[in-house]
């Protein structure tokens, strides 16, 4: 129970630092420096979001993985998508249960991946809209997953301008978290990034779901009295 309130705690104070961030971009005139804010505010928004999953999950030590990043990219549609962009966003999110400690990592890397690919989505010849598409594959493989986040691009895109920018840091240091690399695909029509890692295992337990009992008295002695 104290677990879970320090999360809600946290994802409250992480909630409260977005609103100042969009706040303050309100009130700023540059474009850029609004971009830079609003990138900002969207990697809190996520991180707000993984403590919100954490302090609702019914077990503390294992998190939807699946459900996890279902609401951070819901919620950074509602935020950078305008209405009448006619930008079309597809997921594929099969069932994956995994640590904290992935979960997090994981979650950010889609974050980051997700935010370029609305940034950089174009329209390819022969296709109505431009598109992003948002997979989470729990491989035939035993014990591995791949994440992949891809979008369409215009006629004469070559190649995302420098990987030296923050966002590629970071889906750099997030895979290396994952102790995985990623890799990216690209061809005429589209750009796709996709990583692929090793599960951890999640406790198991037992068939009525209850941690084992702890007793924090004396009582546990033979013989002894409270």
């Amino acid at each position: 129970m104290l677990l879970k309130e320090v999360h809600h705690r946290v994802k409250n104070n992480l909630q409260l630092i977005a609103s100042i961030i969009n706040m303050q971009s309100r009130l700023i005139d540059h474009d850029q420096a609004r971009r830079v804010l609003r990138s900002v505010q969207d990697r809190v928004a996520s991180l707000a979001t993984i403590y919100r999953n954490l302090y609702q999950a019914e077990h503390l030590d294992a998190v939807e993985a699946d459900r996890l990043i279902s609401d951070i990219i819901n919620q950074m549609v509602n935020a950078s998508v305008e209405p009448g962009q006619g930008l079309r966003v597809e997921t594929r999110l099969d069932p994956l249960t995994l640590l904290p400690d992935q979960a997090v990592p994981l979650s950010l890397l889609t974050t980051e991946a997700f935010t370029n690919a609305i940034k950089y989505a174009g329209q390819c010849q022969g296709e109505n809209a431009p598109w992003v598409r948002v997979k989470l594959i729990a491989d035939e493989k035993p014990g591995w997953a791949t994440i992949e986040v891809a979008n369409s691009t215009a006629p004469g895109y070559h190649a995302r301008p420098g990987s030296t920018g923050l966002g590629s840091q970071l889906i750099e240091a997030f895979a290396m978290q994952l102790n995985g690399e990623a890799a990216v695909e690209k061809d005429d029509c589209s750009y796709c990034l996709r990583l692929q890692f090793r599960v951890d295992q999640v406790p198991t337990r037992s068939a009525e779901g209850d941690m084992k009992s702890v007793v924090l008295t004396s009582a546990a002695r033979p013989g002894s009295r409270h």
